[in-house]
């Protein structure tokens, strides 16, 4: 993933997050122009981070953030 790629993704998780007070989910993040690969290639090369979020309705989602050092 090249690095223009890397601080689009960062900066996309930021803003969702100071925008809604959530973490995004994968299709939150496609709907940013991400693909699924591009995301995982995030969690892999441990720029962001996988959590899971139980949601309202019982259901269990996987959200990212941005990793921190």
């Amino acid at each position: 993933m090249d690095a223009v790629t890397k601080t689009r993704l960062k900066k996309s998780i930021i803003t969702h997050r100071e925008k809604s007070a959530t973490f995004p989910s994968l299709k939150e993040l496609e709907q940013y122009g991400f693909t699924k690969k591009q995301v995982e290639l995030g969690v892999k090369d441990k720029i962001i981070e996988q959590l899971y979020a139980t949601l309202t309705s019982g259901a269990v989602i996987k959200v990212f953030k941005v990793k921190i050092d």
